[in-house]
């Protein structure tokens, strides 16, 4: 069941290491999520955003997570769907 449920997520671009974009279609920007096994959260706003925070270059842009684009399946998860579920 949980394969099935999965297949239907929108696909992930690996970026770097275990943090990955949305594939097309997707909104511009996007955000980059951190997945390390049942772990996911936001790592970044877009891309810029993550590489400041990941390589600690330039300045971090932090978006209120109301203002993120939701990204089906990945944006519950990040947000703490998981712990929703009966």
């Amino acid at each position: 069941m949980a394969r099935e449920h999965l297949a239907t997520a929108p696909r992930l671009v690996p970026v770097y290491s275990h943090r990955y974009l949305p594939a097309a279609p997707a909104p511009t920007p996007s955000p980059v999520f951190s997945l390390h096994q049942t772990d996911v959260i936001v790592y970044g706003d877009d891309l810029l955003d993550y590489v400041a925070h990941e390589f600690g270059v330039g300045p971090l842009h932090p978006t209120a997570p109301a203002e993120l684009p939701y990204i089906e399946f990945w944006s519950d998860l990040a947000g703490g769907a998981e712990n929703n579920v009966l």
